[in-house]
């Protein structure tokens, strides 16, 4: 929900809070293609679309697409508490099946889901393009969330 604060990850990989200014997919959406991800680390599977972007060992900040992991790739999990680094998980099991995705967009593009590091944004292709490219066409959306008008985001 706009205003939440949810759990995420600076630019270094520790953990923070960072606020929701966008749900998108609420509980309307259809069915569609999803990947439950199991890692080392997990007490439940992760479960996001193919598309959606989870952070991955590398020196800088790097994403990869949740459907291009393989078994024994390995993926960032987040600190229990603010402050906390990452942590380098191995991918232990991967399950096809559907669901109905909800996409939440915080103020610094990153978010944390079951102990998982991954980006708010998806590859969705728009004219050969993928939109996740166009990530500063959001700042007007978290400016008007920022200042106050959150009715029209």
């Amino acid at each position: 929900v706009p205003g939440d604060v949810v759990q995420s990850v600076d630019s270094q990989g520790k953990t923070v809070y960072s606020e929701v200014f966008l749900t998108q997919h609420d509980s309307a959406t259809k069915a569609t293609r999803m990947v439950q991800i199991t890692h080392g680390n997990s007490t439940r599977p992760l479960t996001l679309t193919p598309n959606h972007y989870l952070r991955v060992p590398a020196a800088d900040e790097k994403y990869v697409k949740a459907g291009e992991l393989k078994i024994g790739d390995h993926i960032l999990v987040a600190g229990g508490t603010a402050g906390d680094m990452m942590q380098e998980v191995s991918v232990t099991r991967l399950t096809k099946m559907t669901g109905k995705p909800i996409n939440v967009h915080t103020m610094n593009d990153r978010i944390v889901v079951d102990g998982v590091v991954a980006s708010c944004l998806a590859a969705n292709y728009y004219r050969g393009v993928d939109v996740s490219v166009l990530r500063p066409l959001l700042f007007p959306l978290k400016l008007m969330h920022r200042v106050g008008l959150r009715f029209l985001v």
